[in-house]
């Protein structure tokens, strides 16, 4: 009864809602279960001894947590407290971590391998009748061998031509010399007489009878006027003798008629005899002085003569001089000719300008047509030097310098054996190019591969191929972890507060 009446008598505030048994209590299977104000139903609990209760059981409730103050159960109040403490310990680590880790940037850029001095093309400058082919596509060739043979019919036929018209401006070209200075003999150049031939003989017998034929013209010129200028001189010997002559009889004319005169002074002579006299000595005197006047003429006359064989040997001198510069210049247009011949022959046979592969190679009948200045094949260089042509990103070039180091990767080999191979960016272009037939634009850097790269492909056995795919990572500095994740953000602040 007394249990009974301490049961009754327990506050009704005793109670509590169960969220798990609880220590020094247990619900009472005898008592209805109590309402509480919001109508729920809970199971009354009443104190009761622990010596009253199984020792296991009150191990088990002594080691659960019960309530704190606020009414939350303890156990869970510390595994939130824990919880906190672990994601601020996370938050600013990783915060610290992303503030101070540096990571490598870079600018990614696709691309191949192409040869530093781009590929050879072989064309030929006038073009011709394909008589040989000598290579295929993948032939290896060396700088000089043959590719391709062009019919010579043509430019032999030419090049005969005209070297027998310079053999014949040549042998004319030493008749002039000669004659100019008006040597005895002509004197040929090695170039003519070296050639024992007889169209080389011709010209040197041809040339030598008309160099004698216009000297012996010349000289028969000049011997007529020799000649008249002595029949001249002839008659003016003439007349100066019959001058000195006309003197002697003058002056005993003279003398005869100063006698006369004295004595017709004394009266003893007659008049008519000192007039006769006078009339003759007249006369001789006349006489001096037609032949004087004749002296003149024939003097005239021989000064004429003399000039006219000047003009005679001037005019063939300046004959002789035109004659020789249009020799000359014929000459030099024609060994320019043949220069031009002789090349285009030698040019019959296309060679190969380098070293390397055949590629693309567009001619393969024998007796095709090859069109002046058609492109035949390409030749890749074997020992050029190669180097990576990448695509930039409009987008990344602000970042993108010569100097810059980058890490390539060459595709064509196993990705998960091969390393990186170390370049340097040696070139970029000065302006966005545009891809054919797109809007799209890049701009093109050049890749050389570092002796340290070099090294590399050759201890893993990594090679280099023109048009090998490639990819590339300019490396374009160092930046926090922060600022890859902030540089979005503070982009599109920027964007959002700027004025429209």
């Amino acid at each position: 009864m007394a249990n009974d009446k301490d049961r009754s008598d327990q506050p009704e505030s005793s109670t509590h809602k169960s969220s798990g048994p609880r220590t020094g209590s247990y619900p009472a299977d005898e008592n209805p279960a109590q309402v509480t104000e919001n109508g729920e139903q809970e199971e009354a609990w009443e104190e009761v001894d622990e010596s009253e209760l199984p020792a296991e059981y009150v191990r088990e409730v002594k080691n659960q947590s019960g309530p704190d103050e606020s009414g939350i159960p303890t156990d869970y109040s510390r595994r939130v407290r824990a919880g906190i403490i672990i994601l601020l310990v996370t938050f600013v680590g990783a915060g610290g971590w992303a503030a101070f880790a540096r990571l490598d940037g870079a600018a990614i850029a696709a691309g191949r391998v192409v040869v530093e001095s781009q590929n050879r093309v072989v064309q030929h400058l006038e073009g011709g009748i394909i008589e040989g082919l000598m290579v295929r596509d993948g032939s290896r060739v060396n700088s000089g061998d043959p590719l391709v043979i062009l019919s010579d019919t043509k430019p032999r036929a030419e090049l005969n031509i005209i070297e027998s018209e310079l053999r014949e401006v040549l042998g004319r070209e030493a008749r002039l010399r000669a004659e100019r200075v008006g040597a005895e003999k002509i004197e040929f150049p090695e170039e003519l007489t070296a050639q024992d031939n007889p169209s080389v003989r011709n010209i040197i017998e041809g040339q030598k009878e008309l160099f004698k034929s216009r000297t012996e013209s010349l000289q028969g010129q000049l011997s007529i006027y020799k000649q008249r200028v002595r029949a001249l001189t002839q008659q003016m010997k003439g007349l100066r003798d019959m001058n000195r002559n006309l003197d002697s009889r003058i002056a005993s004319y003279e003398e005869e008629l100063a006698n006369w005169q004295e004595l017709f002074d004394q009266e003893l002579a007659d008049r008519n005899r000192i007039n006769e006299m006078q009339r003759e000595l007249y006369r001789l005197q006349g006489e001096k002085a037609g032949n004087e006047s004749k002296l003149s003429e024939l003097e005239i006359k021989i000064g004429e003569t003399r000039s006219e064989a000047l003009v005679t040997k001037q005019q063939y001198a300046e004959e002789v001089a035109e004659l020789l510069r249009e020799t000359q210049q014929s000459i030099a247009d024609m060994r320019a000719r043949k220069t031009a011949l002789q090349d285009t022959l030698d040019r019959t046979t296309i060679i190969s300008p380098v070293s390397g592969t055949v590629v693309d190679l567009a001619v393969h009948t024998v007796g095709g047509i090859v069109r002046p200045g058609e492109t035949l094949m390409e030749i890749v260089p074997g020992d050029q030097d190669y180097t990576v042509q990448v695509r930039v990103q409009p987008q990344d070039i602000d970042r993108v310098a010569v100097g810059q180091f980058a890490d390539v990767r060459l595709s064509a080999f196993n990705q998960q054996m091969a390393d990186l191979i170390e370049g340097e960016v040696t070139g970029i272009s000065a302006d966005a190019l545009k891809i054919e037939n797109g809007e799209e634009r890049y701009y093109e850097a050049r890749i050389r591969v570092t002796d340290a790269g070099l090294e590399v492909m050759k201890n893993q056995g990594m090679y280099l191929v023109p048009g090998m795919p490639a990819e590339v990572m300019i490396k374009t500095g160092e930046r926090t972890v922060l600022q890859y994740l902030l540089d979005p953000v503070t982009r599109m602040v920027e964007r959002a507060f700027r004025e429209e």
